[in-house]
């Protein structure tokens, strides 16, 4: 939706402009109509082609919708989507978590097309669809409810597991995560209240200020003062906000 806007945004104006160098309405400057039409030419067209995306990307998300699996899954983690910003602040996208037919635990991350959070509150239930290999949230929200294996997904020692678009259906998540146990601790602790926010009381092992997250990419366990940011050994640069938000 943000990139139709856009599109629509850069359509109008160039389309604007196109008009002004062809009619050359009275009370307006223009030394060259040529480049005036062209440039508005160009700018329509970029438009015209981003609206034609974003049509096309609306016309597959309904398909998956329609013809996908559909499941519960909860939301455990934020990220920021820097690709498409929106009056300079980056796009949400969601870590969810849920269980597939197989009974195999799964993690994806989902884009909202939104930079509020409000509507995602950690810890709520969202509904998803797979089809052809796609996954996308179904509804614009999530419910105010616990996913019915939440302890489960908050915890998956020894629960078959595809974890950061690693093949591991045939491991565990400890097999995958390695003596990782505490780490989820630490983040349900710092991350999946109902409110968004981190608890206030620093989790065991915390000193001088410090807290310790987990990476929500690989599962590392990291000590960081809030309002501060923090290199994961993964390559993955992790922030922890003045409210206790893991970015």
């Amino acid at each position: 939706m943000a990139e139709m806007i856009f599109g629509g945004i850069f359509f109008l104006v160039g389309f604007g402009v196109f008009l002004i160098g062809l009619l050359k309405p009275p009370g307006t400057i223009i030394e060259n109509a040529g480049i005036a039409m062209a440039a508005g030419a160009f700018f329509a067209l970029i438009g015209l082609l981003v609206i034609i995306l974003g049509i096309r990307r609306l016309i597959k998300k309904a398909q998956v919708i329609k013809k996908g699996k559909h499941y519960p899954a909860m939301i455990w983690q934020y990220d920021a989507d820097y690709s498409t910003m929106v009056n300079g602040k980056p796009l949400l996208q969601l870590y969810v978590r849920f269980f597939d037919d197989a009974g195999h635990m799964r993690q994806e991350i989902l884009k909202t097309g939104t930079t509020s959070r409000s509507k995602y509150p950690l810890g709520n239930t969202v509904e998803v669809s797979e089809y052809d290999n796609e996954i996308v949230l179904v509804r614009k929200s999530s419910v105010a409810e616990a996913h019915p294996r939440r302890g489960e997904l908050i915890d998956p020692a020894a629960v078959p597991v595809s974890l950061c678009g690693a093949d591991a259906y045939g491991a565990t998540a400890a097999d995958v995560l390695g003596d990782k146990k505490a780490a989820f601790g630490n983040m349900i602790a710092a991350s999946t209240s109902l409110t968004g926010r981190a608890s206030n009381v620093p989790p065991a092992g915390a000193a001088g200020g410090m807290m310790n997250i987990a990476c929500p990419q690989c599962g590392n366990v990291l000590s960081v003062v809030p309002g501060n940011s923090v290199d994961c050994s993964c390559g993955r640069r992790v922030t922890l906000t003045p409210d206790h938000m893991i970015l």
